[in-house]
């Protein structure tokens, strides 16, 4: 899974960030994906309410993980 928000090579903006964020809210389930929090930005709202819905599609559908084994020494 990719931020699409993320501009190459990887920078973080503001709305990736709020993308990130709605990622979380939203994989956590209803109640804390209602609401945006206080510091997202009205600009970012969208990419906001982008990462919920990415985030609500992963919890029902599982993560895609791109190595089937992983090495917990490395």
């Amino acid at each position: 899974m990719e931020d699409p928000c993320l501009t190459p090579p990887q920078v973080e903006s503001p709305q990736s960030r709020s993308w990130g964020m709605g990622f979380i809210f939203g994989f956590q389930g209803p109640p804390h994906s209602s609401m945006p929090p206080g510091d997202v930005v009205t600009e970012d709202l969208d990419a906001f309410e982008e990462g919920v819905r990415a985030g609500q599609n992963a919890a029902i559908n599982g993560l895609e993980l791109r190595e089937t084994c992983l090495d917990m020494n490395v």
